[in-house]
């Protein structure tokens, strides 16, 4: 369990070693703290969630319950938490200072909620639903041709005051390891910020994912990044069920997991599920 949600009262210790272990539900308000202090600088937070300067307990209360339905899978989902000592009130604690979530399993039941699309009020909608529409056809469009040997990184976010440590790279590390046991190839959405760590760490990118609500200007642009670990010389069939349930999962998660407007699937998914996709 980490020290509590980071505040002003918190100050960090020079050059001490950060630590990587996996998270817990203890960890759920620390998450949702760096999630909260920490997305704003993805172009899609701003994008998606406008008003959550003027509602501020909305955008915490859906950030929290969108992370609180991640550790209900911990037979799919690996979260992480990159920890640091701190300095609270006198007392050395190990705070959560950096997170991260790693897709092991393919599976076709997990579901995610609406997480509030019709009730927050930090949100404007149509941006949201642009997400949602968006992402699984980009997902599809470049990471199907690897199938199920991929290992997807759903997100990785640090608290700001913590930046440039080294946290995020500990969290790509791990994932290495597990795609080094089966060879397989890790993908990942990357935002601007994150894209230079990514392409420092072996990723290359194969194209972009714009989101755009019709007939305005504004958009969002992130990259599909791969990294391959080694050559596979059988072909791999895109339209696998198994694989059509984990890209629409992995585009839900990156979309705030809209139950209401994302794609619905089940265990059954047939071939024509990822032909609509299109």
């Amino acid at each position: 369990m980490g020290g509590g949600p980071i505040s002003p009262s918190s100050k960090p210790i020079p050059n001490a070693p950060l630590t990587l272990r996996r998270a817990t539900i203890d960890d759920l308000d620390d998450i949702t703290c760096i999630a909260v202090n920490g997305s704003p600088d993805d172009p899609g937070t701003d994008y998606r969630f406008p008003y959550r300067d003027k509602y501020p307990d909305d955008f915490w209360k859906w950030t929290r319950i969108e992370h609180e339905e991640l550790f209900e899978r911990p037979d799919k989902l690996v979260i992480l938490v990159v920890t640091a000592p701190v300095l609270d009130d006198g007392e050395v604690v190990h705070q959560p200072v950096s997170y991260g979530v790693w897709d092991l399993k393919i599976t076709s039941d997990f579901i995610p909620g609406d997480h509030g699309i019709h009730e927050r009020r930090d949100a404007n909608k149509k941006h949201m639903e642009a997400y949602a529409k968006a992402l699984p056809s980009g997902l599809k469009k470049y990471f199907k041709q690897f199938g199920a040997e991929q290992i997807p990184l759903w997100e990785v976010v640090t608290h700001p005051d913590f930046r440039r440590r080294g946290a995020a790279s500990m969290i790509c590390e791990w994932g290495q390891k597990e795609a080094d046991k089966d060879g397989k190839s890790l993908s990942l959405l990357a935002t601007p910020m994150g894209k230079g760590l990514y392409l420092k760490l072996g990723y290359h990118v194969l194209g972009s994912v714009v989101v755009q609500v019709e007939g305005e200007e504004e958009r969002v642009v992130v990259d599909a990044m791969i990294k391959h670990n080694k050559s596979k010389s059988e072909e791999i069939d895109p339209l696998d069920p198994a694989f059509a349930a984990s890209i629409l999962q992995f585009a839900q998660i990156i979309s705030v997991k809209q139950k209401s407007i994302l794609i619905q699937h089940t265990g059954s998914m047939q071939r024509q599920t990822i032909l609509a996709a299109k």
